[in-house]
């Protein structure tokens, strides 16, 4: 960071339903000691189809969304540098090994592991890598290999240009919630689980390395909406009761202003901790039969808006039996004095655009 000439830089979410933006200021004191500051952040809501699993389906809709995200978190300072996350569903990432020393790694040696790795097209494809020179030796050489089809960056790239935003980099959403969750030399496995509007990403790190995600089919929608038809009220007031209430069953929606009769909504968050309690058994499994030179998982750390629920961490622990905690969102900023110092967890859907913020701040030539 000594000499980033990037001290000022928005981080950007586009997700399927909104944008999500936060602008960081690198702070230097003197040579060295230097802080990261959270100086606004901003959610601009997307029309529903407008982005369809990471394709953008309505090019304006999602620039109108983008601008209006970009502006109120820029505020009256202009600022056009930008790294923006892929969409998880359009990205590939994976550890692998090759046969040769560290230092001898070549472009063509990469370019032959991808074709024979990746799920999508190799000529269609943006590729990037990172030696992993803590689980490299003198006869093999590991590598973290990220791939993207063109057609999904260029267009991200395109609409950013039209927003008159300078993309830095474009991320693997992944890789950015592992830099604001971890700290760089956190040690051990642990689960990140990702709980976002439409999906779960579930992200194994160990070693301080990605070993692999996947998403399923579990949401903070789904949520919302199962509590709506408990309740027959609207999705607005089951987003409200999911966040205010969540499995905090005595003191309830059913609870208040004298009522006593059983919570309505237990049965069907009991049926939410029980589904996400199997997708994650079902990860932990997959991840024991086939990474077998691993630490056992020490933690799971919940990310994402809805992972903020009342008792939802000691729900999953209970189920599960493994800790499970809450993801920090300020663990790697400050908060500036003009930002309402709120409880922490309440920038937990934040957790994407700051990692990627963080990453033109701590490595603004590569990650």
């Amino acid at each position: 960071m000594l000499f980033n000439p990037f001290t000022n830089v928005i981080g950007l979410d586009i997700g399927d339903e909104s944008v999500k933006s936060v602008r960081l200021e690198l702070h230097r004191f003197h040579l060295r000691k230097t802080n990261i500051e959270l100086v606004s952040c901003a959610e601009e809501k997307i029309a529903h189809g407008a982005i369809d699993t990471g394709d953008i389906a309505q090019p304006e809709e999602v620039l109108r969304a983008v601008k209006s995200a970009v502006n109120r978190a820029a505020g009256k300072h202009t600022t056009h540098w930008v790294v923006c996350a892929l969409p998880e569903s359009k990205t590939f990432i994976k550890i692998l090994t090759a046969p040769i020393k560290p230092e001898n790694l070549s472009v063509k040696n990469v370019s032959d592991f991808a074709k024979n790795e990746l799920p999508i097209p190799f000529n269609e494809s943006y590729i990037d890598w990172q030696i992993m020179p803590h689980l490299s030796n003198q006869s093999e050489t590991k590598f973290l290999l990220g791939a993207v089809l063109k057609k999904t960056a260029d267009a991200y790239t395109y609409l950013l240009n039209i927003a008159g935003l300078t993309p830095l980099a474009l991320e693997v959403e992944a890789m950015a919630i592992v830099r604001a969750t971890l700290h760089p030399n956190t040690a051990g496995t642990h689960l990140i689980l990702d709980i976002g509007q439409t999906s779960t990403t579930f992200i194994m790190v160990s070693a301080q390395t990605i070993q692999f995600t996947l998403a399923f089919n579990f949401s903070g929608n789904l949520i919302t909406s199962r509590i709506q038809q408990a309740l027959s009220c609207t999705l607005d007031e089951a987003e409200r009761v999911k966040i205010t209430c969540g499995m905090d069953f005595e003191n309830c929606i059913c609870h208040k202003q004298g009522k006593s009769e059983p919570c309505k909504i237990k049965p069907t968050m009991d049926k939410n901790m029980d589904e996400l309690a199997g997708h994650v058994r079902d990860g932990l499994a997959f991840f024991s039969e086939h990474f077998h030179n691993t630490e056992p998982v020490e933690s799971i750390i919940l990310s994402g808006g809805s992972g903020q629920m009342l008792f939802f961490d000691k729900e999953l622990s209970a189920r599960v039996n493994l800790r499970v905690v809450r993801s920090n969102p300020l663990m790697h900023v400050q908060l500036n004095k003009t930002i309402t110092k709120d409880i922490t967890r309440s920038y937990m859907r934040f957790n994407t655009a700051i990692g990627l913020g963080l990453r033109a701040l701590q490595f603004p030539l590569g990650t």
